[in-house]
């Protein structure tokens, strides 16, 4: 790394400031809530990199939940596709073969069917 420069002036020393005082866990965290403070400054950053954040900060249980809620509370969000991203790959449109195909557990009896969160089926016998 160069020199530290006393009095930064220009946009890249000061950057090169910052980057260097939030090397501290503590001191990133605080200027990262400042920062997100201030709606002109959140204004100007990409859209790409503010969903980004979001996903990075919901990875919080506490955090997710209050904005899943707050996200609730704004149908006209909650309830829309997101715009699409210039820089994210679009997906590909199913083939007709797998369109028409079945998949494996739809035609499986409902007792083997399973999802992710699925329950076991139950035994039979309810606890005391």
């Amino acid at each position: 790394m160069g020199q530290k420069v006393e009095h930064p002036v220009s946009p890249q020393e000061k950057i090169t400031a910052i980057h260097s005082l939030a090397r501290d866990d503590q001191v990133a965290a605080t200027i990262t809530r400042d920062l997100l403070k201030r709606p002109q400054v959140a204004a100007k950053v990409p859209t790409k990199d503010k969903a980004r954040v979001v996903e990075e900060f919901t990875r919080d249980e506490t955090a997710a939940a209050a904005a899943a809620t707050n996200l609730l509370r704004r149908p006209e969000v909650a309830f829309t596709s997101p715009p699409a991203m210039p820089s994210s790959p679009q997906p590909a449109a199913p083939s007709p073969a797998c369109a028409t195909a079945p998949s494996p557990t739809t035609n499986a009896p409902s007792s083997t069917r399973t999802s992710p969160r699925s329950v076991p089926p139950s035994t039979g016998s309810r606890p005391p």
